[in-house]
């Protein structure tokens, strides 16, 4: 039996983020810290979790939106396996 199975792999920074059970996160870090993918990995995680609830991806300004946080989304879909 063939499987397409993808792993991607998340930095142990990372992994403290998306797997800690703690209601409030915040994940601080410099440019190319990874921030932008562990909250689009985050976000796919609560849309399995919560497969009928309404979310929210914002950036602080447009541009900012378009050409970092979209990208990146769409890449984690990709790489996710979400079409």
């Amino acid at each position: 039996m063939e499987t397409n199975e993808r792993r991607i792999a998340y930095s142990p920074t990372q992994l403290r983020f998306l797997l800690s059970p703690l209601p409030e996160l915040a994940f601080v870090g410099g440019i190319r810290s990874g921030k932008t993918w562990s909250g689009c990995s985050w976000v796919l995680m609560m849309a399995e979790q919560y497969p009928n609830c309404t979310g929210l991806v914002c950036a602080n300004t447009y541009p900012q939106l378009r050409d970092s946080t979209l990208p990146t989304m769409l890449a984690v879909l990709d790489k996710w396996g979400w079409k």
